[in-house]
């Protein structure tokens, strides 16, 4: 009786264990090989409006969490467009039952659901998932991808004891590890604090897209999917993250529409905010969140630049247009000059609105000579390079 009451027990756990894998397959099959149409129309309840996707990069200091970056991420399935809104953590905004304060405390007082609500009535839109990352899990995904490589555009020091975090980078191209690259979206200690902050936000997420693009990245990509799906928190299911990486593979970046926050710093009772311009806010959120073609006097006029060897060195536009796309400036353009004796590098306002633009490419460079002369070329500006050129 013992041995029969031992083999049937035998058989249900041999028939538990079978259940369970073949669960597993089922479930692995579905995330390999979801169906497009229902993942698709599982992502949003109106398949005719954007979705809208809430990225929050969490610090965790002695025990408290706060949302240290924040981003809506916007997609269009139908069009095939992305647009991008950062939210500086500093953004005065009006908490639920909490008052007036940072959007970051949002986070600290209530998880993500609070800040949802929070940037809901803030930006009158509804947020449709979202994806959280701690910087434990951050360097881990850098780690797994084999590094990153970017241009650092100066030298970068911060030290901070308590919170057991140390910046120290130097200026130059190089392969970043998962702690550099921490390090390098982190760094706000200058004078643009956030804004500058920001902007290395962006390029580092171009140079995670451009990496992917590789061919020795490509074909990885089913499996890193499953290895950072175990970095995140999210409400997106893992079929849905696979089809949302599909939708990203082949993507061209120049098209993204990148914003953030407009407005300026400020203090109210002594306490330094980021104090949102409400109306230009309203264009952009056109721009961004609806696709809508927005006014120029709406949302600035992005400056784009193109780079033209005119002195002959070899890669001499290919080093210069890294260096400025470092510095955050959109390159759309290299290639050679007319000739290739220019003795002085010149930078050219094609426009003749960006003259504050040129003459600080020129500062950035450390040589060349401003011009007035109008270009008729697409690009804002258009740099010329002489003999003149530093190494």
């Amino acid at each position: 009786m013992i041995r029969s009451m031992l083999e049937s027990r035998l058989t249900f756990i041999v028939l538990a264990l079978i259940g369970v894998l073949i669960g597993g397959i089922i479930r692995f099959y579905s995330f390999m090989n979801p169906d497009i149409k229902a993942v698709k129309a599982s992502l949003a309840q109106n398949e005719a409006k954007p979705i809208n996707i809430l990225f929050v990069g969490i610090d965790s200091v002695e025990g408290s969490h706060r949302a240290d970056a924040m981003a809506l991420i916007s997609l269009d399935l139908t069009d095939r467009r992305i647009s991008v809104l950062f939210v500086p953590r500093d953004t005065r905004v009006r908490i639920p039952d909490r008052g007036w304060t940072k959007i970051n405390h949002a986070y600290a007082y209530g998880g993500i659901s609070l800040l949802k609500k929070t940037l809901e009535e803030f930006l009158g839109i509804a947020i449709d998932h979202y994806i959280t990352i701690d910087y434990t899990g951050f360097v881990r995904l850098v780690d797994l991808l084999g590094g990153v490589e970017l241009y650092i555009e100066k030298d970068m020091k911060y030290s901070d004891r308590w919170a057991g975090f140390y910046i120290n980078l130097r200026k130059g191209f190089q392969t970043l590890d998962g702690n550099k690259a921490l390090q390098y979206v982190r760094y706000r200690n200058d004078p643009e604090g956030d804004i500058g902050r920001i902007r290395r936000q962006k390029k580092f997420i171009e140079a995670v897209v451009n990496k992917l693009r590789g061919q020795d990245i490509a074909g990885r990509l089913p499996s890193l999917a499953i290895e950072a799906i175990k970095f995140l928190k999210t409400d997106l299911a893992p079929e849905q993250i696979m089809y949302l990486v599909s939708f990203f593979k082949g993507f061209d970046l120049s098209s993204v529409r990148w914003e953030m926050i407009p407005g300026q710093p400020g203090y109210i009772d002594g306490v330094s905010y980021w104090l949102p311009d409400l109306e230009k806010l309203e264009g952009i959120k056109r721009w961004i969140l609806l696709g809508e073609k927005a006014r120029v006097d709406e949302v600035g006029k992005e400056i784009t630049v193109e780079v033209l060897n005119g002195n002959g060195i070899y890669g001499a536009a290919s080093k210069v247009s890294k260096i400025l796309e470092g510095y955050g400036y959109k390159v759309i353009q290299i290639g050679n000059a007319d000739r290739l004796n220019y003795s002085i590098t010149k930078v050219v306002d094609n426009t003749g609105a960006n003259p504050d633009v040129a003459k600080k490419i020129v500062e950035i460079l450390g040589y060349g000579v401003f011009s007035s002369e109008k270009r008729n070329v697409e690009a804002s500006v258009t740099i010329i390079l002489g003999r003149d050129m530093k190494e």
